[in-house]
């Protein structure tokens, strides 16, 4: 958030006559499929626990061929599923599971997590009554449930009580300091990525978080480590790969952010984080048309997403769209009225756009500051003087 005391503005960041023996081959083929698929469960399991989920995903899904009247298999599916971000999937895997007869204690907390994936409030509040056997997950649901609400104070409250309650549970502190950083209180995240670590170092998402903190305290290199280790922990975990993507990105490594984009989309095409990420490398490389156009063909799944709007207003700015410009960032400065910067970037699009008075109204709210932005005073003095 902007200094009440900034002199200068901050910038975005990058960034068939032999048939007899093909008949043999073939049945010795079938023979070894089969010997292959009863094995397919135990080498899922193992990819599960290398957090390889999409090595486990494939072999899982040839245990559930085999066996599927197997409520473990459906059940190490639907945390596969979950880990690669698959919510629909995983939700399947669960009723599969629930269906077999099974009443393992952590269905129900799959089924909680993919509410939060989904966004379904009303899911996830229908199953909080059902984990009483699992406290710890219970109390970190319902604290994401306040998150996805209007009550964000509340959910970060609840959070920290979490933490309080669960001081020995790695996933608590994970999302417990994710919370922090969305509130902005970087050292407590620190404080919990520091706990994650030690108790859970298998868990990418301990590493993930280590990683957010490095980048909101400014430390890139630091950054691209922690997310270097997520993604030695969990190869297909997606979030840990878009953040070393980030890193990287940040660290001016466009070669190596494209390779680990090109891997992203294998893992889950059509990410839209991957598309914002792509387009913000394809805009260093000035070729801002086609930047746009991609971030435009994501439709609605970036419109809450507000790097991804600034990007796309200053795209648009760039190839001459100047109402579609100054459209979106009307939007982003909606979204986030205390980032001032995103007001003064208006006010230079409406200023180029001929629209003094607007322009001027646009800057308005930094008349609150003891001292204005050494930008703003010359874009004021500009406006004023035409």
């Amino acid at each position: 958030m902007t200094s009440t005391t900034a002199r200068t503005l901050p910038r975005n960041r990058l960034f068939t006559s032999a048939m007899a023996p093909l008949c043999l081959l073939a049945v010795l083929a079938g023979c070894s499929r089969e010997a292959d698929d009863a094995q397919a469960f135990a080498r899922g399991q193992a990819a599960m626990a290398k957090g390889d989920y999409h090595v486990a995903r494939v072999e899982l899904m040839s245990a559930a061929r085999l066996h599927p009247d197997d409520p473990k298999v459906a059940t190490a599916l639907a945390r596969t599923l979950l880990e690669l971000g698959d919510w629909l999937g995983a939700r399947a895997a669960v009723a599969d599971a629930r269906r077999l007869g099974s009443t393992d204690p952590q269905l129900a907390v799959l089924e909680g997590e993919a509410a939060v994936l989904a966004g379904d409030q009303e899911a996830l509040r229908a199953v909080l009554p059902t984990l009483a056997a699992t406290p710890a997950d219970k109390a970190r649901l319902a604290a994401a449930l306040a998150m996805m609400g209007d009550d964000k104070a509340g959910g970060l409250a609840a959070y920290r009580a979490a933490a309080a309650s669960f001081p020995d549970d790695g996933r608590v502190h994970i999302e417990a300091g994710l919370a922090e950083l969305t509130a902005g209180n970087v050292n407590g995240a620190a404080g919990h990525a520091s706990r994650a670590l030690a108790l859970s170092p298998k868990l990418p998402g301990s590493h993930i978080l280590a990683g957010r903190v490095a980048e909101a305290q400014g430390r890139r290199e630091a950054a691209l480590t922690a997310y270097d280790r997520a993604v030695a922990v969990s190869p297909s975990n997606v979030a840990a790969n878009l953040g070393r993507a980030a890193a990287l990105g940040d660290l001016q490594r466009f070669d190596e952010m494209e390779d680990v984009l090109d891997r992203v989309d294998v893992l889950q095409a059509g990410n839209p984080i991957a598309a914002y990420m792509r387009a913000k490398l394809l805009a260093t490389q000035n070729k801002t048309g086609e930047a746009l156009s991609l971030l435009n063909a994501t439709g609605q799944k970036l419109e809450n997403h507000l790097p991804a709007l600034v990007l796309s207003a200053q795209l648009a700015d760039r190839e001459g769209f100047g109402s579609l410009a100054i459209s979106r960032m009307r939007r982003a400065v909606l979204m986030a009225p205390g980032e001032l910067h995103l007001s003064y970037l208006l006010a230079e699009m409406l200023f180029r756009n001929g629209e003094r008075d607007a322009a001027l109204a646009a800057l308005a709210p930094f008349d609150s500051l003891s001292e204005q932005p050494v930008e703003v005073a010359q874009l004021r003095r500009q406006i004023s003087s035409r």
